[in-house]
């Protein structure tokens, strides 16, 4: 694994948002495994690229599998305005937390979640059943094992998030498509890019308003609304 240990990664966040924000992400941290048991899911363990079973030309351009973490996802959630009849995609999405997390939240229609390891989509398969089984989740969720430059848009999505999936380049042909959908069938939708890191990749489509610019334990997320006419 070529990510770092705790301790170590607590130093460098120190070094990167100081020590409140370092303290509150250490609580979040905590916080994501005491979600964990509670629900009796598995979406902690963060992997690298090379130990899934992953293939294609875009594999380079994706990163590891690193969660949202639940306090952070609650607290964009409160910040976010939503669209009418509010469809949400996960890009990433990984173990499912994020998706579990928007089903569990209460206002939207429907959860999808676009993942390109087929291992990865196994594992939040199981997270969302044992959830389901529970009845805490209020929408349905699809989950889809599939290239994000290959999903096909049903042109309903309305809420479009991110946490650092992919490379500059694959965000950029990923937020064409999106906008793509947008204008065959004009609609409200919002675009939420929590840590962004290719952010100047953004700037060059003028269909996207920045509409907020907060920070989360010291990392900053971004809220478009979406000019589809």
């Amino acid at each position: 694994m070529k990510y770092s240990n705790p301790l170590a990664e607590f130093i460098a966040s120190l070094r990167r948002v100081g020590l409140l924000s370092s303290a509150y992400l250490a609580y979040s941290r905590i916080y994501d495994q005491i979600f964990d048991r509670r629900h009796g899911l598995d979406t902690i363990a963060r992997l690298e690229l090379d130990e899934l079973d992953v293939e294609g030309a875009t594999v380079a351009k994706g990163q590891m599998y690193q969660p949202t973490g639940v306090l952070a996802f609650q607290h964009v959630m409160k910040r976010l305005d939503l669209p009418a009849n509010p469809i949400l995609i996960d890009f990433g999405s990984g173990k499912g937390r994020t998706l579990i997390l928007a089903a569990m939240d209460g206002r939207f229609e429907k959860v999808i979640g676009v993942e390109f390891s087929q291992e990865l989509v196994d594992i939040a398969d199981r997270n969302v059943a044992v959830v389901e089984s529970k009845g805490k989740l209020t929408c349905p969720i699809e989950n889809i094992c599939v290239d994000a430059m290959q999903y096909q848009y049903r042109d309903d999505e309305t809420v479009f998030y991110f946490f650092y999936p992919f490379d500059a380049e694959l965000m950029e042909v990923v937020v064409g498509q999106i906008l793509a959908s947008l204008k065959r069938k004009p609609r409200e939708a919002r675009l939420v890019y929590y840590y962004p890191v290719h952010e100047k990749a953004m700037a060059r489509f003028e269909q996207l308003n920045l509409m907020k610019r907060f920070d989360v334990f010291g990392y900053p997320c971004l809220i478009y609304d979406i000019v589809s006419s």
